[in-house]
Parts: C-alpha cells; sequence; structure tokens
C-alpha cells in the first residue's frame, strides 16, 4: 500500500507531487455540529500529513519564480487574495495499482508546518 500527494496551484504552474514511501501517513477529520439542520453548512474537514522527505527531491526555492512551489514556500504564503494560498490538494490510497480511497480539498492552506 502506497500513500500519493498532489498539491495543484489554482494559477497553474507545476505541481508538488510527492510518493513512492514519502508519506508515511495521513489523518482525515470530519466533525460537525451536532444540529441537523447544521450539518451541511457547518462541516469542518482537516487533513494531516506525515512524511519523510529528502531536500534534494524538492524543487529550490526561488523568489518570485514560477517553480518556487515547495511545501516550505508554501507553508510561509501570507493570505492575499491575489496569491497562491489556497491550493488543491489530493490524497491518494493506493493498493496493488488501484487507488482505494481518496480525499480532495479544493481550497486546502497550511495551518501548521513542522520539519
Amino acid at each position: 500500500m502506497s500513500i500519493l500527494l498532489r498539491i495543484e496551484r489554482e494559477s497553474g504552474g507545476q505541481p508538488i507531487e510527492l510518493g513512492d514511501g514519502q508519506i508515511t501517513g495521513y489523518s482525515y477529520i470530519n466533525t460537525s455540529p451536532a444540529d441537523f439542520f447544521a450539518k451541511a453548512y457547518n462541516a469542518e474537514h482537516s487533513i494531516q500529513i506525515r512524511g519523510e522527505i529528502p531536500l534534494r527531491l524538492l524543487p529550490p526555492v526561488e523568489q518570485d519564480a514560477d517553480n518556487s512551489n515547495t511545501l516550505y514556500a508554501w507553508a510561509l504564503t501570507e493570505y492575499r487574495p491575489d496569491n497562491d494560498y489556497y491550493r488543491s490538494v489530493i490524497v491518494q490510497i493506493v493498493r496493488h495499482e488501484k487507488t482505494i480511497r481518496e480525499a480532495k480539498f479544493t481550497h486546502a492552506y497550511v495551518h501548521v508546518y513542522q520539519e
């Protein structure tokens, strides 16, 4: 079984793709209020991704360059409506070359980043 991670910018550019044992685990949490009518509007989703990524596999961080989309650079991005603060994140669980689970976050952002 392997876990694949793909992070895409809304403005295009080169995505971040990690796999081949680099992602060691993830936790998906979906919380919603107890009130039945509020469940559709107040659901909260979060994902925690753990892995071991050698720095040599990440593209270089350059100021104002299109390939500066590393995890670290994304984690340091400040919120502004015109920058790539939100990104699309897809986590796939693959077993025997078949996707058995997929979680997709269309407007994901980094809340906590640790090295």
